[in-house]
């Protein structure tokens, strides 16, 4: 999976980057204006993209779930909250976080493990939910970067979509 990942991200560079380079040079060279005018378009699509993670982490875009399948529940041992808010009323929100450790966990498959630290709760008329968790810790990434502490979240979206990943720190 790790290969695969880096490989989108890798092409999906390149791409972007080779647009951007080319867009560039139609200021700089002399070109009939249809072909000018083609890459202008093409440097303004490739600069809008370059800055959106989801086009390099796909996966952690919006998906199809079957929402009505999502039951209320919370993990056990649960010893903190973290309320998130701007979800639509009474939307399921699905969460996880890694596990509890007294140090910082070498990269994130072991700091998850089974996903256990996680649970579904129902947002409030007003838009919040109360995200019940086992205190999470910090974990390196495979480019070395630590993360701090956070709980990963999605809600339920209109006809079955779920949005894409959301982040708060703890």
């Amino acid at each position: 999976m790790y290969i695969k990942v880096w490989l989108h991200i890798i092409s999906i560079s390149i791409v972007l980057l080779t647009t951007i380079y080319s867009g560039l040079c139609a200021f700089i060279k002399k070109l009939p204006k249809t072909p000018k005018a083609i890459l202008v378009v093409a440097l303004i699509a490739a600069l809008s993209l370059i800055v959106r993670r989801n086009v390099y982490l796909p996966f952690l875009g919006e998906t199809v779930y079957p929402c009505d399948n999502l039951v209320n529940k919370s993990p056990d041992g649960a010893d903190l909250t973290v309320t998130v808010a701007d979800i639509p009323a009474g939307a399921k929100v699905v969460y996880w976080a890694s596990e509890p450790s007294t140090s910082i966990v070498s990269n994130p498959w072991d700091a998850y493990g089974k996903y256990e630290n996680s649970g579904v709760v129902t947002a409030d008329a007003s838009g919040k939910a109360v995200l019940s968790i086992r205190k999470p810790t910090g974990y390196k990434v495979p480019s070395g970067r630590e993360l701090k502490p956070h709980v990963h979240y999605r809600f339920c979206q209109e006809s079955g979509i779920l949005s894409e990943v959301r982040t708060a720190r703890v």
